[in-house]
C-alpha cells in the first residue's frame, strides 16, 4: 500500500511532500519501519520510486521548495545508506536536478537542507562537475538559470564557485544585454 502509486504516478510519499505534510512523512517512516517487508528496502524504493514525470519524492520537495519534508527525506536516504551523491544528480523528464531548482528559486536554504556544502567537499571531483554541468530539457545548467535569473551569487557561499567568477558576470551581462535587446526590438515593432 505504501508503494502503490495513484494518478500521476504519485506514491503517498510524493503527496505528502508535494503538501509539505512532515508529519505524515515522519508517520510513513514509522509505518515502513513495522511491515513485514524489510524496512530499509521499503524506505529505499519509497525514496527512488518516481511519478510519471520521473520526479523522486526528493525531487518534488526541491521543486516546490519545501524545504522541511527535503531534510526530512534527505536524513531518510542517508538512514537507508542511499547514495546522496547520486540522489543529487537525479533528473526527472525536466532534466532539473536540486541545484536547479535552488537556482531557479534563489532558494539557499534548499541547498542548506541537504548540508551541500559539506556535500560538495567530500564527493569525488567527477561528481562535483557532473553536478554543476547537468543540462535540464532546455540545455541550460544551474549557472545558466542562476544568470538568467540573477541568482548566481547565492552559489558563492556553498563551494559552488568552482567557474571562474569573471565567465559567470560575464554570462550574466550577456544575459542581461540580451533582455535589452529584445525590449528594443519589440519596442521598434510595436512602432512599425
Amino acid at each position: 500500500m505504501l508503494l502503490a502509486q495513484f494518478e500521476e504516478g504519485f506514491t503517498v510519499l510524493h503527496i505528502a511532500t508535494k503538501e509539505n505534510h512532515v508529519d505524515v512523512i515522519q508517520k510513513l517512516c514509522g509505518w515502513a519501519d513495522e511491515c513485514q517487508l524489510n524496512p530499509t528496502e521499503l524506505k529505499k524504493r519509497l525514496l527512488l520510486s518516481r511519478n510519471k514525470k520521473r520526479e523522486t519524492a526528493c525531487q518534488k520537495a526541491a521543486g516546490i521548495g519545501n524545504v522541511e519534508a527535503l531534510q526530512i527525506l534527505w536524513l531518510l536516504a542517508k538512514e537507508t545508506e542511499l547514495n546522496l551523491g547520486v540522489m543529487l544528480l537525479e533528473q526527472g523528464d525536466s532534466g532539473f536536478t536540486l541545484l536547479h531548482f535552488a537556482s531557479l528559486q534563489n532558494n539557499v536554504d534548499l541547498l542548506q537542507s541537504v548540508g551541500l556544502c559539506r556535500r560538495m567537499s567530500t564527493e569525488p571531483k567527477e561528481t562535483k562537475k557532473k553536478l554543476l554541468l547537468s543540462k535540464n530539457q532546455e540545455v541550460m545548467t544551474t549557472w545558466h538559470i542562476a544568470a538568467v535569473k540573477e541568482t548566481w551569487r547565492h552559489l558563492k557561499p556553498y563551494g559552488l564557485w568552482l567557474i571562474n567568477q569573471n565567465y559567470t558576470q560575464m554570462i550574466c551581462f550577456c544575459c542581461n544585454l540580451w533582455k535589452v535587446l529584445l525590449s528594443t526590438i519589440l519596442q521598434h515593432r510595436k512602432t512599425l
